[in-house]
């Protein structure tokens, strides 16, 4: 009863201070100039108004206080509801302990110390829905990846069920159809779209192999299509997509988010075009002379993708018959290097390769380094061991379960020549 007391006279002390602050606005109001009486109800009401709305801001400030104190106070014992001067706390401001919330007078039928019966009296049933806090992924929560992607802005080109712009890809189902591994790849490098060898890089690592319940790149493929897909039309190839500063926490929490938006039930969204839908007479002129003929747009592609298949067969043997240095380049080229470096001294994602060899190197510790061909070998096979100054550690995957000794020698090489 004194709190309320107190709370009264501070409450009307605040509301004459904002009557007084707002004077000049009464004296020359005119509304009624011919009431005099109607002017001074209306400045009661709006004193009145002024206490009651700090009366309500100083007991819902004091309820805040309050349950921090009792956040700070012991979990049990005789002190359990009594913050941190030793009064017991009102029992309107006291939070559940141990999942057991006080009885409140008055209350009849179910026990109000049962809090998920409280919870599910109030809340909605959430339909089977997928929910945020459920969703894990490397550590990281969907949560912590939805404030990861709208701090870099992703809705600025991209849209999660149908929300955002369209420059990109709609990433709603990215996860379900592409799978970890590939994003794991994809996210920290986003300027270059990646290889075989780079996912199969990823499957190494425990949380993407837990998430998608394999480390054989070709059951990976086959459990998520999506990726093979995307592996033969564009593995290795340039984006329109920046490459992003994202260390490898975000990466990770990214992936949490992609993994949530995946398990959400959008009634059917994205919308997917119908395969057999008919083509307007006035536009069958320009199908092709494949479908004309009645191979249809599969057969067009499949004898596309097929005809430089000789040519690059017979090509390996020469690659390989090569100088080091060519063979170093294909290599560079089928693990999708150039993603993340750029052969000149360019930073992007990793730093540049240009004039790399042979010089000073400065790391992360504060120490300098010649790139000798030891340094070279050991930033491939292990990247995080000499991490370069003004580069974020954990990004860049060890590639030495896919690099032998001749092909590291022949990358080494090839790195020497720029």
């Amino acid at each position: 009863m004194a709190q309320r007391i107190i709370d009264g006279v501070l409450s009307a002390l605040a509301g004459l201070v904002s009557v007084l602050l707002s004077w000049p606005y009464w004296r020359d109001f005119e509304y009624w100039p011919e009431s005099h009486a109607m002017w001074w109800l209306y400045i009661a009401a709006g004193y009145v108004l002024a206490v009651y709305v700090f009366y309500v801001f100083l007991g819902s400030l004091r309820t805040l206080f309050l349950h921090d104190e009792q956040a700070r106070a012991p979990a049990s014992g005789a002190t359990a509801w009594r913050g941190r001067n030793g009064h017991e706390l009102p029992e309107r401001y006291r939070l559940p302990r141990n999942g057991q919330a006080p009885r409140r007078p008055g209350r009849a039928g179910a026990d109000a110390g049962d809090l998920p019966a409280a919870v599910r009296l109030v809340l909605p049933p959430s339909r089977g829905q997928a929910v945020p806090d459920g969703i894990q992924y490397g550590g990281a929560g969907a949560v912590e990846g939805k404030r990861v992607f709208q701090a870099y802005n992703c809705m600025g080109c991209h849209t999660i069920v149908g929300n955002g712009a369209d420059f990109g890809p709609d990433l709603t189902r990215i996860h379900a159809d592409a799978g970890p591994a590939w994003l794991a790849a994809f996210l920290p490098s986003a300027g270059g779209w990646p290889t075989s060898a780079a996912v199969r890089v990823q499957l190494q690592n425990p949380a993407v192999r837990e998430d998608a319940g394999t480390d054989d790149l070709q059951v990976y493929l086959r459990r998520y299509p999506g990726a093979a897909e995307r592996l033969e039309r564009r593995g290795g190839q340039h984006t329109l997509m920046p490459n992003l500063p994202l260390n490898a926490r975000e990466v990770t929490a990214l992936i949490a988010f992609l993994k949530y938006t995946s398990a959400l039930h959008t009634e059917g969204w994205p919308p997917k075009p119908r395969e057999d839908r008919r083509i307007p007479a006035g536009l069958a002129g320009l199908a092709g002379p494949a479908q004309a003929a009645g191979g249809g747009a599969g057969a067009g592609q499949a004898g596309a993708a097929a005809a430089p298949a000789a040519p690059s067969a017979a090509a390996a043997p020469a690659v390989s018959a090569q100088d080091p240095v060519a063979r170093g380049r294909q290599l560079v080229s089928d693990l999708g290097c150039a993603a993340c470096h750029a052969t000149d001294r360019k930073r992007t994602v990793g730093p540049g390769w240009g004039g790399l060899a042979g010089h000073e190197v400065e790391l992360a510790d504060g120490t300098t380094v010649t790139a000798d061909e030891a340094y070279l070998i050991r930033s491939i096979r292990q990247p995080d061991a000499q991490t370069v100054a003004g580069y974020p550690p954990h990004v860049m995957p060890s590639y030495d379960a896919l690099i032998d000794e001749a092909d590291m020698k022949a990358i080494v090489a090839y790195l020497r020549s720029l």
